[in-house]
């Protein structure tokens, strides 16, 4: 997969995820800028800055997942004062993101 191709993947999966937690406290304008701003730091420093300092694939990805899943979660918090999901919504958009780029080739 490419990475224009992930970036389109990961936000529709996770503006999505982040709607379903949020629809009740948060404009949808809100979730989808706040996800996509978020997508826009992150998806470039799992695909091009990680790898480039550390070589290994798994350990890689496993490093970058766990910041961004970090990053992510902060940034939920700060931004979602309404919710107390923001540890579920960045652990199931992530976690349904990155499976999503192990079914799509």
């Amino acid at each position: 997969m490419d990475f224009l191709s992930a970036f389109v993947i990961t936000n529709v999966v996770e503006i999505s995820i982040a709607y379903f937690f949020l629809r009740k406290s948060e404009e949808i304008k809100k979730v989808v800028l706040t996800v996509f701003l978020l997508n826009c730091l992150t998806l470039p420093l799992v695909w091009f800055v990680f790898p480039f300092f550390i070589r290994n694939y798994l350990a890689s990805l496993l490093s970058s997942e766990a910041v961004i899943f970090a990053i992510e979660m902060f940034a939920y918090q700060k931004i979602f004062r309404k919710s107390k999901n923001a540890w579920k919504i960045a652990f199931v958009a992530n976690l349904v993101s990155f499976l999503m780029g192990l079914i799509i080739p």
